[in-house]
């Protein structure tokens, strides 16, 4: 593994460590959902690990919503979901495809 991919895992786990602390007991809105959701992965790696929620238990529909959603897109970005092309490839992918199609 590359260093910087080391260093950006450990960045992304520390900060959803600071930032994120999700407290039992308190109620939630839409904005916090969206911290939460973005900071899934460590929240999860968090849970597993201690006796900690991943998720509010108290919380809104909005922090549901935004949960969510929030959450596809973090754990989408830690798998690293989307296409690279190497040396001597074309790029490929799904909007090059669409944009060089023709309309018959």
């Amino acid at each position: 593994m590359s260093i910087k991919i080391i260093l950006g895992i450990g960045t992304y786990i520390l900060l959803g460590w600071l930032l994120c602390y999700i407290d039992p007991y308190e109620s939630y809105s839409w904005y916090s959902g969206i911290w939460h959701g973005a900071f899934f992965v460590p929240n999860l790696l968090k849970s597993l690990l201690w006796n900690t929620p991943y998720k509010a238990e108290i919380c809104t529909t909005g922090y549901t919503v935004f949960f969510r959603l929030l959450s596809i897109l973090s754990i989408l970005s830690c798998l690293g979901i989307r296409e690279y092309k190497t040396k001597g490839q074309k790029e490929n992918n799904y909007l090059t495809k669409i944009n060089n199609t023709k309309i018959r």
